[in-house]
C-alpha cells in the first residue's frame, strides 16, 4: 500500500510540478519502486513581471563590466544599450566607450504565462580625465541628457601641465548632431568652419579649472561634443563626449471619465509619444481601484488615483501622467450610530446605542434580496452581529439580516443596546452575489466610570494610555487618586511596580490629608502630587503605614 505523509500540493508558479512518491521497505518488504507524475500549472490570466536592476548606475569610460538583473518569475532577461557611440552590450557585458548617457533596455518576451516586460536603466558614465566636457542644468546640477527647449550649460574642466601653465591657449568648441555641424564663438552657436573659429583665449592656470562655454537649450539630437585648447606653441588638448537632447514624449488619457461609481468598470484609451512603447497602466490607490492591462475595476468609494507610464528610447524622453477619478457610492449607503436622538461618534459602555443603516439601492438591484452583515472592530477583537448578539467573528460572516431591495431610500435598524469599552470602526454592508456594498462609521466606548470622573474633574488627562489605566484601576475598586496616580505614572512611562507604588503612597497621603492632618489648606490629591515629589517621605508613609501627622514639604 502506498500513502502520503501529505496527500495536498500547494502551486505556487505557472509551470511543470513533477511530484514523485516513494515507500521505505523493513524486514519482510523491498522498498517501493519510486514514481513519479507531472502535472501542468495553468493560470486564466498572464501575470506581470518585475524587474530588478542590479548594475551600478554610474560607470567610468572605458570600463567593462557584467550586466546583473533579475525577473521575479526567474526568467531569462536579454540586454541591449544605445547609443552606441557611448557604451555597448555583447551577451551580458557592457563596455563604455564615452562620456553620457547610457540607456539599457531589459527585455523578456514572455510566456504562456508571464506577460512580456521591457524597462530602461540609466547609467551615467563619466571621464577618467582632467580634461572633461561638463553638462548641467540652470542649477548647476550635473545632467547627462536634457530635453529640447530646456537651457542647459556646457563647461570644460581642465589641468594644464605644468609645462603649459601661464601660457596662453585659444578655446574652441564644435557641436554636431548628424550632417549638422556649429562652432561656438564670441557671436554665439554658427555653423561650423575648417579650421575651427576660436572661442576664447587666455593664461592657463596652475590649478584645475571649470570653464563655462555655452549657456542655453539646444534642438532634439544626439550630439558630438568636441572642445580643445592651442597654446602658442603648438601645444592641445581635447575632450569629446556625447550629449543627447531628447524631445518630449507624452502619455494622454483619452476617455478618462471624472465620475463612477464603486463596483464600476472602464474600458480606457490611452496615446502615447514617438517611442511607440507599451503604455502601463497601474493603480495608486488599491483599496480604490485596480488595474488588469487597460481595464479599471471601482472597488470602493473614494478618489481612484491612476499612473500610466511610457519608456523612451534613445530620442524621446519616458513619459508619465496621472488621471483622477472620483468613485461614489453605489447607491445611497451610509451607516450611523445614534443615542436614539442624534448621530454621536463617543457613548459610555452604559449607554444605549442605535445603528442605523441609510441606504437607497442602484436601479440594477430593486427587487433583489440582499443579506446584511454588520461588525464592529477595535485594535484587537472583531466582532459580528448575529442572531441578536455580538460574537467573535467568523469567516465568512453570519447574517445580520436580510431584505429584498426597495426602489425608495429606507433606514433599516441593525442594531440598539450598548457595548463594551473600545475605539470601534463599524461595519455595515450588504451583498448581492459577488457584489458588495459598505460603509462604515467611528465609535468610541469608554467606561462610565471614566466619563463620570473625567466630567467631574478627577482625572489629569484625556490619552488613550491614562484612560486605559485609569478604568482598570476604577474597574478593581481603587480609589479616585489611586486611579489619578497610577494612570498619570503609567501615561509617563513609569514600570508597572513603580506605578503602582506610586499610587498606593498617593492613596495614604490623600487618606492623611483629608482625615485634617495637614493645615497646608490643599486637598488630598494635591497634596498627594507634593508628597510624590519626595521620596523620604513617601518611604516613610508607605513602609511605616503612617497615617498621622505628616511633616510635609512647602
Amino acid at each position: 500500500m502506498l500513502s502520503f505523509v501529505r496527500d495536498d500540493a500547494g502551486f505556487y508558479q505557472f509551470g511543470t510540478c513533477t511530484i514523485t512518491a516513494n515507500q521505505a521497505g523493513n524486514e519482510k518488504f523491498n522498498a517501493a519502486k519510486e514514481v513519479s507524475a507531472n502535472i501542468d500549472v495553468n493560470a486564466t490570466a498572464k501575470r506581470d513581471q518585475t524587474v530588478t536592476f542590479l548594475t551600478d548606475l554610474t560607470a567610468l569610460v572605458g570600463q567593462t563590466v557584467a550586466l546583473s538583473a533579475k525577473l521575479n518569475t526567474g526568467l531569462t532577461l536579454t540586454f541591449t544599450s544605445y547609443p552606441v557611440e557611448v557604451c555597448e552590450v555583447t551577451g551580458n557585458n557592457i563596455t563604455y566607450k564615452a562620456e553620457g548617457m547610457c540607456t539599457v533596455v531589459v527585455k523578456n518576451a514572455g510566456d504562456n504565462y508571464n506577460n512580456p516586460v521591457e524597462k530602461n536603466f540609466e547609467i551615467k558614465v563619466m571621464s577618467k580625465g582632467v580634461f572633461s566636457l561638463l553638462f548641467a542644468d540652470d542649477q548647476t546640477n550635473p545632467i547627462y541628457q536634457a530635453i529640447e527647449g530646456e537651457s542647459l550649460k556646457i563647461g570644460l574642466t581642465f589641468k594644464a601641465n605644468s609645462i603649459d601653465a601661464n601660457k596662453n591657449a585659444k578655446f574652441y568648441l564644435k557641436i554636431a548632431a548628424g550632417s549638422t555641424a556649429l562652432m561656438l564663438t564670441p557671436n554665439g552657436l554658427v555653423p561650423a568652419t575648417d579650421p575651427l573659429q576660436m572661442l576664447t583665449s587666455l593664461a592657463l592656470p596652475a590649478d584645475q579649472t571649470t570653464l563655462l562655454l555655452y549657456s542655453g537649450p539646444l534642438p532634439a539630437g544626439k550630439y558630438r561634443v568636441y572642445t580643445a585648447y592651442q597654446t602658442d606653441d603648438g601645444k592641445k588638448e581635447e575632450a569629446i563626449s556625447i550629449f543627447t537632447v531628447k524631445a518630449k514624449q507624452t502619455v494622454t488619457f483619452t476617455n478618462l471619465p471624472t465620475s463612477v461609481k464603486a463596483g464600476d468598470k472602464v474600458d480606457l484609451t490611452l496615446t502615447g509619444g514617438a517611442s511607440n512603447n507599451p503604455i502601463e497602466l497601474t493603480s495608486a490607490t488599491v483599496d480604490i481601484c485596480s488595474v488588469q492591462n487597460k481595464t479599471v475595476t471601482f472597488v470602493a468609494e473614494g478618489n481612484c488615483i491612476l499612473e500610466a507610464t511610457q519608456a523612451g528610447n534613445e530620442a524621446v524622453t519616458n513619459a508619465s501622467a496621472r488621471g483622477v477619478i472620483s468613485v461614489k457610492s453605489s447607491g445611497v449607503f451610509s451607516l450611523s450610530v445614534t443615542d436614539w436622538l442624534k448621530a454621536i461618534t463617543q457613548a459610555t459602555d452604559a449607554d444605549n446605542l442605535k445603528i442605523n443603516l441609510t441606504f437607497k439601492a442602484p436601479a440594477d438591484d430593486v427587487g433583489k434580496t440582499a443579506t446584511f452583515y454588520l461588525t464592529a472592530s477595535t485594535a484587537t477583537t472583531k466582532l459580528m452581529f448575529a442572531n441578536g448578539n455580538w460574537v467573535a467573528a467568523t469567516n465568512p460572516l453570519q447574517t445580520a439580516a436580510s431584505s429584498v431591495l426597495p426602489k425608495d431610500a429606507i433606514t433599516l435598524y441593525l442594531f440598539a443596546g450598548t457595548l463594551g469599552a473600545g475605539k470601534y470602526t463599524i461595519s455595515a454592508k450588504y451583498q448581492i452575489g459577488d457584489r458588495v456594498v459598505e460603509a462604515t462609521s467611528v465609535l468610541n466606548i469608554i467606561t462610565k466610570a471614566y466619563a463620570g470622573a473625567y466630567a467631574t474633574g478627577k482625572m489629569m488627562s484625556n490619552s488613550d494610555v491614562y484612560a486605559t489605566a485609569y478604568a482598570t484601576a476604577i474597574a478593581a475598586g481603587k480609589s479616585y487618586t489611586y486611579a489619578s496616580t497610577y494612570a498619570k505614572a503609567k501615561e509617563n512611562g513609569a514600570f508597572d511596580g513603580d506605578a503602582h507604588r506610586l499610587a498606593v503612597i498617593a492613596d495614604a497621603a490623600s487618606e492623611a490629608t483629608s482625615s485634617g492632618t495637614t493645615s497646608s489648606g490643599l486637598t488630598g490629591s494635591q497634596e498627594a502630587e507634593r508628597l510624590i515629589q519626595n521620596a523620604v517621605i513617601y518611604e516613610f508613609v508607605v513602609l511605616k503605614k503612617m497615617k498621622g501627622s505628616i511633616p510635609l514639604i512647602k
